[in-house]
Formats: structure tokens, sequence, C-alpha cells
């Protein structure tokens, strides 16, 4: 009986735990948030991708634009080729001059919010949080069944 006890705690101890399956401390863009239908998932994970990348940028020391995309869940294949070309035929001893995600030389740094989301053409536009004149016109791609961007350019 005296053995039994320590498994019956522990068991007791499982079935009481939340089966919250969420993780709070993942890594920036590697979980995906699920949607209830296709407008909405791409109309999140545009979000999701673009505020990342905000949060990246903001950072003292930031990844490069090649590496952060080339890691991201939510980067297409197609935007992984243009940011390679962009960074390939950028200048060697200048580097860049715009940043080929936010298709200028600024950004807001307070991240986006959805301005509309065109489901018809996979197509989301963005807009600053602090400056709703900045907006961003998203090109999605669906790859393996998730949105993921394929192209960012200005509105």
């Amino acid at each position: 009986m005296k053995t039994f006890l320590p498994y019956a705690a522990a068991l007791l101890l499982l079935a009481s735990c939340s089966s919250d399956n969420t993780n709070k401390t993942a890594a920036v863009d590697s979980v995906i948030p699920a949607a209830t239908d296709e407008k909405t998932q791409m109309s999140e994970n545009a979000l999701h991708f673009i505020n990342d990348y905000v949060n990246n940028c903001n950072q003292n020391k930031p990844v490069g634009v090649l590496e952060w995309v080339n890691t991201s869940d939510l980067a297409s294949d197609t935007l992984r080729a243009i940011v390679k070309k962009a960074v390939e035929e950028a200048d060697k001893e200048t580097g860049l001059e715009y940043d080929p995600i936010f298709n200028a030389q600024e950004y807001p740094e307070e991240g986006f919010d959805l301005e509309a989301a065109d489901e018809a053409n996979s197509v989301v536009y963005v807009k600053g949080k602090n400056n709703t004149k900045y907006v961003l016109k998203m090109q999605m791609i669906q790859e393996n069944g998730v949105w993921k961007v394929g192209k960012c350019e200005m509105k």
C-alpha cells in the first residue's frame, strides 16, 4: 500500500493539470496562429510575421534580414528568394540601401495593425500602429496548408 500512494498522488496531480498546449515561451515566429477560416489565418499570419520582424529590427543587435527570413516559419520560399537576391545584389561596401521586408529605409517601430484583407487576391494590408499612412501590401502564398508571406511592398 505504501508504494501505491506515490503513484496515486502523481496520477491525481497529472489529472488535475490543465491540458493547455500553448507554449508561452516559444521562440519568436515558431508558433503559427490557429485560425478558424482562411481569411483570418492569412491576416493573423501576416501580422504575426511583420510584428515579429519589427521586434527583431528594434533589438540592439538584430539578426540580419536574410538570416531572419530563412528561419521564419511564416516566410515563403518566394520571399526567401527575393531577400536573398536583394542581399546578393547589394553593394559590398555599403550593403542594402533599403530593407527588403519593409521595402523602405524606415519602418513603424511600434509595429503594425491590420488594415484590410483581400482573400480573393491573397493580399493583406497592414498599417503602422502610430503612423496609419505607412501601409504595407503583403502578398500571401499558401505553402503546405499554411499562409506565408510571399512579398511585401509599400502601398
